[in-house]
């Protein structure tokens, strides 16, 4: 489990959940049928219910993508960057397995 922590850090902690936010909310104001059409915010803006009409996008729920996008940018963004102390690592989880 600590191999596992050591591998994540707060930047890429910080991306996945901006990255994630940003591709939802996109997604369910521009993408995703059903929950554009019930806000409106495409139609007011566009005209058109939805951004992408071609299929399957209008049925997909974002977070099929979003969840997997966030896993890999998370992963990428932490390993590009400089790692946690490994001493502070030990003083945080001495207790945990």
């Amino acid at each position: 489990m600590c191999i596992i922590l050591e591998t994540y850090n707060k930047k890429g902690a910080i991306v996945g959940l901006v990255v994630g936010t940003i591709y939802t909310t996109i997604s369910y104001l521009f993408i995703n049928q059903k929950a554009a059409a019930a806000l409106g915010v495409c139609k007011a803006l566009t005209g058109k219910v939805v951004l992408i009409s071609t299929m399957p996008w209008p049925t997909v729920d974002p977070l099929v993508i979003g969840v997997p996008l966030v896993f890999i940018l998370t992963i990428i963004v932490s390993l590009l960057t400089k790692p946690h102390n490994k001493e502070l690592l030990d003083k945080a989880f001495k207790d945990v397995g």
